[in-house]
C-alpha cells in the first residue's frame, strides 16, 4: 500500500506545528538539509529506526495502531528518497516469539499487555537481522531465513535473549558485529549471531549518564560516536528529549564526556543518506504539547514537551571534524539545535572547526595501473611520486569510469556517470563526433565539483589537459572559466590560454610543432618542448597556489598532464629506440617535474597540515606502451587494464594518523565517488544529484568501506575491439559488484563472469556456473544503460546522413 502524505498539507492548517514543517516541498527541504523535515503525519509511531541498504532506506519503529491486527509486530516501511514510504507488511510479529509461547499469553491480551518497542533492522551477511525490547523486560534478536526482508524469521538466542532493552547492533572496521543496550552496554557477537564472542562491557560518558535507556553507535571520522537520549533536565519526562553523544578513540572507551546534539530528538537514531550527509529521526514523544509558547511555559513547570508532529521527523545534523580529530555534532535545524533554558548540562559552543582544506589532484593521462614504482612498476622509478605514496595511502581497487579519456575527465569533473551527457569516448571533429553520439562538449548546465567549491570561496584553476570541449574544429565551446574555474592553463584540446608542443628527436636540427592549428581554439599561446610541459603546467599552478595563500583562500587546483600520452617525445638523455622505452623516458621526466609541486606543498606547514592531494590516472595504459600487470586489457577496454587506476592519497594533517605507507587492497570504489567525497571533505554539500556516493573516510583512511552500488560501464563507441593492440571482441557492457565483475553485449552475446577476487587478470569465465548472478547483474546493467542517452556503440542509433 502506498502511503499518503499530508505533512505538508496538514502543517499549513494546523497552527501549533514548528515553522519548519510549513515546507511547502518536502524533497526541497530534504535537498536543503537545514530544516526538520516531517513526514507521515497520518501515521503514529515512536523510536524511529531508519537503515539504508543499497538504493533504498528501511524504516522500523513502534506501532500501537490497528495496522498489524491483535499482535504487536516489526513492520517495514521502505523509500528510495526519504519523500515517498510504502509500508512492506509486517514480517514478524509477537505470535511467533518463544518466550511469548513460554507465557501461553492468549493473543487478545499480547496488544494490551505486550508493546513492542524500538524495532532495528539491518542487512548481514546476506540476511536480515531485527532487534527490539517490549515493556516487559523481554527482548528479541531476529534473523531471517533467506536474503528478503519478507522472509520468515528464527531467533538463534531463543528465548535466552532476555532483557536488553533498546538494543542495537554496530558492526566495526573489520566486520566484527557488537551489541549496544541498556545505555549502554556492549558485548562483541559471534560471526552467525548464534551468541556473545566476548563478555559485557559497561561504557559511556567520562562525566554523567549518557540517556535513559536507547543508545547506538556510530563511526565517524576516527572517532567512535556513541548516542544516547536522555530529558533535559535529567529527571524523567521533564524538559525536552534531547540527543547527546560522546566520543572515543576505541570502540570500548573510554569515552569522553557528554555533549550536546540536538534538543527534541529523543530516542534519535543517526543515519547517512545517499548523499553522504547526517539526519537523526525524531517523533512525537507521548502526548506532549507541540505548539512553542505553551510547551515553553509548560516546560517551565517541570512539565514535558515536543516539537514534533504525529509521524515521522527528520533533523539535519552538522558533523564536524575539529582540530585534534574530535567530532562536534549538531542538529542544523531552526529549534532543535540549541538547548532550552532548562537544560542541566554546562554547555559550551564546539570550538572553530579547521579552515577549509586545499586539494590538489593530478590526473595524469594514458597510465597504467602498474607504471608507477610504487604500483611494482619495475622499469620507471617514479621516486617522487614513490615518496607521496610512502607518506599516504594507495588504493588497488579504484577505478575511472571510462576506458578512455575525454568521458573519464568528464565523470571525475561532475561526479556523474559520462554517458548522462553524452561524452562516450574522445572528442574529436564536429562530424566525427555526430557520427559517434557524442556531444561536442561537456554542457556547462553539468554539476561541477569547482563550481560549488568556487562557491564556497575556494580559488579554483584547472592546469593542464581539458579534452571536455574545445578541440579540432569545434572552436565555439565554452571557456574553461564557465564550468567554475578561476584560472585555467590547456594544451590543444581545450579553450583559452594554452601550452603547444615543441617537438625534438636526437639528430634534429629545429624543433617540430604538432597540433599547429589549435591556436584558433584561443589565445595566448606558448610554444615549448613537449618534454617540458608538464614542467610549465606546475609554473602556473604553483603561481595560482601562492597567490591564493596570501589571499588566504582555500584552493582547488587539477594538474593534468598531457605528455604521457603518445605520440612520446621524452629529454634527449631519456630517449629511447621503443615505443616503450619511449614512454618511460617521458613518465620518468614527468615524475621529476611534479616534484616541484610536490615539495613546495610539503615544505609549507601550513599547507602540509591542511592539503590533499589525489594522484590517479584517466584510462588504463596505451597498448605497447605503459604496463597494467597483472591485469588484462589496456586503454579503451572494459577489461580491467582499461578502467582501474592507481590512486594515491596524501595528506599528513587530514588522512587517520599512523596510516602513512598503507596499501588499501579492500575499498571498491570510481572516480564519480572520489568527486563526491572531496565535496565532503570540503564541507560543503552537493547542489544536486551525483552518481558518486561518499566515501570520504575511506578515502582518509578512516573506514574501507566500498561504494554500494554497482559500477557500470558502456564501451566507447568507435572501439569494438578487434584492433588498438588486442584481437579480442570488447564487450558492449560491463558491472562490478562486490567481488564480481560482468560483461555482455546489447545482443546477449558473449556474457563474462569474473570473480575479481579470486582472478584479477579475468582469465576464467564462471557465467555458466553462476546463471543466477549473471542474470542478476544483466538487468543490472541493462536497466542503467537504458537509463542513458544511446550512442554509436548500440545498433540501434541512427546517424546522421549527412
Amino acid at each position: 500500500m502506498l502511503i499518503r502524505f499530508s505533512a505538508l498539507i496538514t502543517a499549513l492548517l494546523l497552527s501549533n506545528l514548528p515553522p519548519a514543517a510549513g515546507n511547502p516541498d518536502i524533497a526541497s527541504a530534504i535537498e536543503a538539509h537545514d530544516q526538520a523535515v516531517h513526514v507521515m503525519d497520518d501515521e503514529w509511531m515512536e523510536d524511529p529506526y531508519i537503515y539504508r541498504h543499497g538504493g533504498s532506506y528501511f524504516l522500523t519503529s513502534t506501532r500501537l495502531d490497528n495496522s498489524m491486527g491483535n499482535s504487536q509486530g516489526i513492520e517495514i516501511w521502505s523509500s528510495t528518497d526519504l519523500v515517498h514510504w510504502e509500508s512492506k507488511g509486517v514480517p514478524w510479529t509477537f505470535f511467533q516469539s518463544s518466550w511469548l509461547k513460554e507465557r501461553e499469553v492468549e493473543a487478545r491480551k499480547q496488544k494490551s499487555e505486550f508493546w513492542l518497542l524500538s524495532p532495528e533492522l539491518y542487512f548481514y551477511d546476506e540476511r536480515w537481522v531485527a532487534v527490539h525490547s517490549t515493556n516487559r523486560n523481554l527482548s528479541n534478536f531476529l534473523i531471517s531465513d533467506g536474503g528478503e526482508y519478507n522472509d520468515s524469521y528464527a531467533e538463534p538466542f531463543g528465548p535466552d535473549f532476555g532483557d536488553r532493552q533498546d538494543p542495537s547492533i554496530f558492526t566495526d572496521d573489520n566486520g566484527s558485529h557488537w551489541l549496544v543496550w541498556d545505555c549502554a552496554k556492549i558485548a562483541r557477537l559471534k560471526p552467525d549471531f548464534s551468541g556473545f564472542a566476548g563478555e559485557e562491557i559497561t561504557i559511556g560518558p567520562a562525566d554523567r549518564t549518557l540517556g535513559h535507556r536507547g543508545c547506538t553507535v556510530r563511526r565517524i571520522g576516527s572517532k567512535y560516536v556513541l548516542f544516547g537520549t536522555a530529558w533535559s533536565t535529567d529527571i524523567l519526562r521533564q524538559g525536552t528529549y534531547n540527543l547527546y553523544y560522546c566520543t572515543a578513540d576505541k570502540l570500548t572507551g573510554p569515552y569522553g564526556p557528554r555533549q550536546f546534539a540536538g534538543r527534541f530528538c529523543g530516542h534519535g537514531t543517526p543515519f547517512k543518506d545517499k548523499k553522504g550527509r547526517w539526519w537523526t529521526t525524531a517523533f512525537q514523544n507521548g502526548e506532549y504539547e507541540t505548539d512553542t509558547a505553551k510547551g515553553q511555559r509548560l516546560c517551565d513547570e517541570g512539565q514535558p514537551w515536543t516539537l514534533n508532529p504525529q509521524g515521522l521527523t527528520l533533523v539535519p545534523l552538522e558533523v564536524t571534524t575539529l582540530a585534534g580529530g574530535d567530532i562536534a555534532i549538531r542538529a542544523n535545524a531552526p529549534g532543535y539545535s540549541e538547548p532550552g533554558t532548562e537544560e542541566v548540562q554546562n554547555f559550551t559552543l564546539a570550538s572553530a572547526p579547521k579552515p577549509k582544506p586545499n586539494i590538489l589532484t593530478v590526473f595524469i593521462d594514458d597510465m597504467g595501473w602498474s607504471d608507477l614504482s610504487c604500483f611494482q612498476g619495475d622499469t620507471v622509478e617514479t621516486q617522487h611520486i614513490d615518496r607521496l605514496a610512502s607518506e599516504g595511502i594507495r588504493f588497488t581497487q579504484f577505478y575511472v569510469n571510462s576506458p578512455i579519456c575525454s568521458p573519464s575527465r568528464v565523470a571525475l569533473t561532475t561526479g556523474q556517470y559520462p554517458q548522462r551527457w553524452r561524452i562516450t569516448s574522445y572528442l574529436n571533429n564536429r562530424k566525427d563526433n555526430d557520427r559517434r553520439g557524442v556531444a561536442q562538449w561537456l554542457d556547462p548546465k553539468a554539476p561541477t565539483l569547482a563550481r560549488e567549491l568556487q562557491k564556497a570561496g575556494y580559488a579554483t584553476g584547472h592546469f593542464g589537459k581539458w579534452h571536455m570541449g574545445g578541440q579540432r574544429d569545434v572552436a565555439d565551446a565554452p571557456p574553461i572559466s564557465a564550468y567554475g574555474f578561476d584560472q585555467s592553463l590547456t594544451n590543444f584540446e581545450g579553450m583559452g590560454a594554452k601550452l603547444l608542443p615543441l617537438t625534438m628527436k636526437p639528430g634534429q636540427a629545429e624543433p617540430g610543432k604538432i597540433w599547429e592549428n589549435a591556436v584558433n581554439l584561443g589565445e595566448p599561446v606558448t610554444w615549448m618542448q613537449r618534454s617540458e610541459i608538464t614542467g610549465g603546467f606546475v609554473d602556473e599552478a604553483l603561481s595560482f597556489i601562492k597567490d591564493a595563500n596570501e589571499a588566504n583562500q582555500p584552493f582547488f587546483v587539477n594538474v593534468w598532464p598531457d605528455d604521457v600520452h603518445s605520440p612520446f617525445f621524452p629529454p634527449l638523455d631519456k630517449w629511447g629506440d621503443t615505443k616503450p622505452k619511449l614512454y618511460q623516458g617521458v613518465l620518468d621526466a614527468m615524475d621529476e617535474q611534479l616534484a616541484r609541486l610536490f615539495d613546495y606543498v610539503r615544505s609549507s606547514d601550513k599547507m602540509r597540515d591542511n592539503t590533499l592531494i589525489i594522484i590517479c590516472s584517466d584510462n588504463g595504459h596505451e597498448a605497447g606502451a605503459g604496463t597494467s600487470d597483472p591485469l588484462r586489457g589496456a586503454k579503451t577496454w572494459l577489461y580491467e587494464g582499461g578502467i582501474r587506476s592507481p590512486l594515491i592519497v596524501w595528506g599528513p594533517g587530514l588522512i587517520a594518523n599512523d596510516l602513512a605507507g598503507r596499501i588499501n587492497e579492500t575499498s571498491i570504489f570510481s572516480a564519480i565517488d572520489l568527486n563526491r567525497s572531496l565535496y565532503s571533505i570540503a564541507g560543503i554539500h552537493p547542489a544536486g544529484h551525483l552518481d558518486g556516493e561518499d566515501l570520504s573516510e575511506t578515502l582518509l583512511g578512516r573506514s574501507q568501506q566500498s561504494r554500494t552500488a554497482p559500477l557500470f560501464w558502456r564501451r566507447p563507441p568507435d572501439r569494438p575491439g578487434f584492433g588498438h593492440g588486442y584481437q579480442e571482441d570488447n564487450p558492449d557492457l560491463a558491472v562490478r559488484d562486490g567481488k564480481w565483475k560482468y560483461f555482455v553485449n546489447f545482443d546477449g552475446s558473449a556474457p563474462q563472469l569474473f570473480n575479481l577476487e579470486a582472478d584479477a587478470n579475468e582469465s576464467l569465465n564462471l557465467a555458466s556456473n553462476y546463471q543466477s548472478i549473471v542474470a542478476r547483474l544483466d538487468r543490472a546493467v541493462r536497466a542503467w544503460n537504458a537509463g542513458m542517452p544511446m550512442d554509436g556503440s548500440d545498433p540501434k542509433f541512427l546517424r546522421p546522413s549527412r
